[in-house]
């Protein structure tokens, strides 16, 4: 109970210097602040017993900067499968590169009926309807991260299946 008293107790002081923090890092105000309020959430979910406000404030800005970090890991991430979109829609004159492209178009069907059926459909709307994750977040009404988190998986599978057979 002391340590709900004491989290609170710091969240109106430190949350508005949390949000600056965040957001002069990442950019993006908005996010700033649902991340900074993950902060807090992280600190009631923490199985720790606290004494201080001064020991408080410091694991909250280490949890910031742990999530700040895990944004800019995301952004990488989202980085590369634009790249590997970017590499895949790439559309050549020739008869036999255009055989060549259906050929290994048909792979990936094949491979994409036998992932699970949330990572089938996110990877179809990212990879033939090219939809951003952000549209299949509000298409589907699932979470950005669960979202970021099947795209990749699929994408790492696809990948690898296509490397073997090519």
């Amino acid at each position: 109970m002391h340590n709900d008293l004491l989290i609170s107790q710091t969240y109106i002081t430190l949350f508005p210097r949390l949000v600056k923090y965040i957001g002069s890092r990442t950019g993006d105000m908005d996010s700033a602040c649902d991340v900074a309020q993950d902060v807090f959430v992280k600190l009631l979910e923490a199985d720790i017993v606290l004494f201080r406000k001064e020991a408080l404030v410091s694991m909250a800005l280490n949890i910031a900067r742990n999530l700040i970090v895990e944004i800019f890991r995301r952004q990488i991430v989202d980085m590369k499968m634009r790249e590997y979109l970017a590499i895949t829609r790439t559309w050549t004159v020739d008869a036999e590169s255009g055989l060549l492209a259906r050929d290994i178009e048909s792979l990936e069907i094949r491979k994409m009926e036998t992932l699970s059926q949330q990572r089938k459909m996110i990877y179809r709307l990212r990879r033939f309807d090219g939809l951003t994750n952000e549209e299949i977040v509000r298409r589907l009404g699932l979470t950005k991260r669960s979202v970021e988190n099947h795209a990749f998986r699929a994408f790492c599978e696809m990948r690898d299946y296509l490397r073997k057979r090519i």
